[in-house]
């Protein structure tokens, strides 16, 4: 008769297998949390500091792929387009040792062997040591401080958020799968993914913008935009006098462009621009939903200064011109995309918000603006619209 002494690691043996289990999963796209994940930390209205931290198991491609994801998520969910990385990134690698514990197997032999006195019993055991064994395992963290702006900014280095967003949720499979591939009518019961996928923009839009959308007249317009002029139309649409007011990507089999008729007339677009193209092994649909605007007191749109900027100018004060208005007050003074206003009237102008004051203050008045074209001051004369 064999005894054996296998039971008495068990336990251990089950915490090293659920610590090597759990260890051996990278870190999925979540709040940072014991297995990794993003942090993100706002330094301004328009700058946050986003940081991602991998485990072990976790490339350091994808923990710099999921911290840029995140900051386009986040600057998207501001109202903001397009973002720099106006801080740089910061990456660092930590390497660790663990150690696997150390196992014991003790293995027993008994042996009886009868008499006429009784029994003789006789027993022997062997114990094998294994030591723990160590492995290294380096993590990644990387942090990015980003900027972000609703148009793209002149002279700078910029990326659509929206085409970040949708390039890398489809390169980690992160897009939930869309609806059936179809190549005509769409199925009465099938899920719109126009629909599915919407980011409604107007919800971090400013009241005041807000309140001059205007509703379409006729028919929304489709515009096939190429993936290289998105962010060339989509600044000539905020020229034209139009505000976004949502958008939906995806990735997956192509779907019918009735989907997409249906979702401009849901949300009362005017006007979209769509792209599509073939993205490796899958196809990309993207929307931009647009109303028209009424024409506000200045007619222009503004962000605070891009950090080159700054630099150039050696100051942190200040409203930049992303976007003229045609044939509005801003335009028929001759103020110009990438001018910074620092001054109308009497008062001074730090942030966005001081401009939109200051108009709104002089409303329906001729006004000086005091600007800052290329290093060199100006003073323009504006004629504001009335409320």
């Amino acid at each position: 008769m064999q005894v054996n002494g296998k039971n008495q690691m068990k336990s251990k043996l089950f915490l090293s297998l659920a610590i090597l289990f759990v260890a051996g999963c990278y870190t999925p796209y979540q709040q940072n949390s014991f297995m990794g994940g993003w942090s993100e930390t706002w330094l301004a209205p328009d700058v946050v500091e986003v940081s991602f931290r991998g485990n072990g198991y976790t490339s350091a491609e994808r923990v710099q792929d999921l911290a840029i994801l995140h900051a386009a998520e986040t600057m998207e969910k501001a109202g903001f387009n397009f973002f720099t990385f106006g801080g740089g990134k910061h990456s660092e690698s930590v390497q660790d040792v663990q150690v696997t514990p150390d196992q014991a197997r003790t293995q027993g032999t008994a042996t009886v062997s009868p008499s006429l006195s009784g029994a003789n019993i006789g027993y022997s055991s062997q114990t094998t040591f294994t030591p723990g064994t160590s492995i290294r395992i380096q993590r990644h963290r990387v942090s990015l401080t980003v900027q972000g702006y609703k148009f793209q900014p002149i002279g700078v280095r910029s990326f659509d958020a929206n085409f970040v967003i949708a390039s890398l949720r489809h390169k980690y499979n992160l897009t939930a799968t869309p609806a059936p591939s179809v190549t005509n009518s769409p199925p009465a019961t099938a899920t719109n993914p126009f629909t599915k996928f919407y980011h409604d923009k107007t919800e971090n839009m400013p009241t005041e913008e807000k309140q001059r959308l205007q509703l379409p007249a006729s028919a929304p317009e489709i515009h096939n935009v190429a993936t290289d002029q998105l962010a060339n139309e989509s600044l000539r649409m905020a020229e034209r006098g139009f505000a976004q007011i949502g958008y939906s990507t995806f990735g997956g089999s192509r779907q019918s462009l009735e989907y997409l008729t249906e979702q401009a007339l849901k949300v009362q677009a005017e006007i979209v621009l769509y792209n599509e193209h073939p993205t490796n092994a899958t196809y990309f649909q993207g929307a931009w939903f647009w109303q028209r605007l009424k024409v506000g007191h200045l007619g222009a749109f503004g962000e605070t200064l891009p950090d080159d900027i700054r630099t150039k100018l050696q100051r942190n004060t200040g409203d930049y011109v992303t976007a003229v208005v045609d044939n509005g007050p801003a335009f028929r003074a001759n103020i110009l995309r990438g001018d910074v206003i620092v001054q109308v009237g009497e008062m001074a102008i730090s942030t966005p918000q001081d401009l939109r004051d200051a108009v709104n203050h002089y409303s329906g008045q001729k006004v000086q603006f005091h600007i800052i074209r290329d290093t060199q001051p100006l003073l323009v004369e504006v004629q504001l619209n009335g409320d």
